[in-house]
């Protein structure tokens, strides 16, 4: 698409192009010259000259795609470079490979009952999966009521208030893929503690959030062979939380004590790697 740093085209560069490419042959000419440079193997699209794609996909200044085998977008991630996540992608990618490029439908949301006016759901994908497997964990917020609600979230609160156990007592433990990261000078390092989020929902309306977490074994007993597991999201949020939020925000902030449905998961224990020859 438009060169960002066109000032570094200058005379005597090996393309012969100086600043911005007046048509599309000079941009084929750039483009070349980048795949050759960095040795993509993948197919490299060109925008036309008008920036039809670039405003279509609101790319810039960088923006990952996935489009599934028959042209259709399988994911689409917010924008760079904040939302440059590569987790969700390598998920969306994997789940296309086991299912011959097409997306299988999401798993439905399992609902609670509306305390004070808020209903919340879970689900997992995939819903069979092997320990020590990412699934993408959807948390999900409805507002039942008349009047707006202000909702405190954070990614972190809503996987410590999932609960995953079987009628044997033992339970799986859910960890945050920690993908947040700042950009700048201190790029790659983690960001610093914020206040978790409000978010305001609608009469009617809702708010879902997707997490990206390990499953893993959280009890003694090892979980061996296949197991079916009940995961029940407790959301609780109590005067205290109510507080902290309601300092900065104009609305008083939600509070009661609500659970999702029951989303079923069924799993297995790692295969033992085989010896190798």
């Amino acid at each position: 698409m438009r060169e960002a740093h066109p000032e570094k085209l200058q005379e005597g560069n090996q393309t012969g192009i100086v600043g911005n490419p007046k048509d599309l042959r000079e941009r084929v000419i750039l483009a070349t010259q980048c795949v050759s440079q960095y040795k993509f193997t993948i197919p490299m699209v060109l925008d036309g000259m008008d920036g039809r794609v670039n405003r279509d996909y609101d790319a810039a200044p960088v923006r990952v795609t996935v489009v599934d085998i028959d042209g259709k977008v399988a994911f689409y991630a917010g924008r760079g470079p904040a939302d440059f996540r590569i987790p969700p992608v390598e998920q969306t990618l994997k789940k296309l490979i086991a299912h011959q490029g097409r997306l299988p439908p999401a798993p439905p949301l399992q609902w609670g009952q509306a305390v004070n006016g808020l209903r919340c759901g879970i689900r997992f994908d995939p819903p069979t999966l092997v320990l020590g497997q990412e699934a993408a964990v959807t948390v999900a917020f409805q507002n039942t009521s008349d009047t707006p609600i202000a909702l405190r979230y954070e990614p972190r609160e809503a996987l410590r208030q999932i609960v995953v156990r079987n009628d044997n007592g033992q339970t799986l433990k859910l960890e945050m893929r920690d993908t947040e990261r700042q950009a700048g000078p201190n790029r790659g390092m983690p960001r610093p503690n914020r206040a978790p989020a409000v978010t305001e929902i609608r009469p009617g309306q809702s708010f879902e959030a997707e997490i990206l977490a390990k499953v893993t074994a959280a009890s003694d007993a090892a979980v061996t062979g296949t197991r079916s597991f009940a995961a029940v999201l407790h959301w609780v949020i109590d005067k205290d939380m109510r507080a902290e939020a309601d300092s900065v925000r104009p609305r008083p902030l939600w509070t009661g004590k609500t659970a999702s449905g029951t989303c079923i998961l069924t799993v297995s224990s790692p295969q033992p790697a085989r010896p190798k020859d």
